[in-house]
């Protein structure tokens, strides 16, 4: 598989990675009403899947605390493995170590989400 340029990601795909289905149904629910193509995954190897499936998506937002690759090996992973990516990493916890990325506290509020997609480009 060759490496997906700059000039050929696609902003409006966003992979959203949380294990709750009510959360996650709503969260692509409501990312489609503002313009984007969420693309579903119920923990991180799922998004595994998801990322190798759409080379051409560059936009995350994941859970923090997942029962299955979930957490600070997850965050890891996406440090390591997924510079080139805009992640923010939404939780309940008030202990989560995000990492480098941006963090944003459950519920999400999808506008500011937006806002933070647009301000942070990758």
């Amino acid at each position: 598989m060759r490496a997906v340029t700059a000039c050929e990601w696609d902003p409006k795909l966003v992979i959203v990675v949380e294990d709750d289905p009510d959360i996650l149904f709503l969260a692509g629910k409501r990312l489609k009403k503002l313009g984007y193509e969420p693309i579903l995954a119920q923990d991180g190897v799922e998004a595994l899947r998801k990322m190798i499936d759409n080379p051409s998506c560059r936009r995350m937002v994941t859970d923090f605390m997942m029962p299955s690759f979930g957490g600070r090996y997850w965050i890891a992973f996406l440090e390591r493995f997924c510079e080139d990516w805009q992640i923010v990493v939404v939780t309940s916890s008030v202990e989560a170590d995000p990492g480098q990325f941006v963090t944003m506290p459950k519920p999400v509020d999808f506008e500011n989400l937006v806002q933070i997609f647009e301000r942070y480009p990758r």
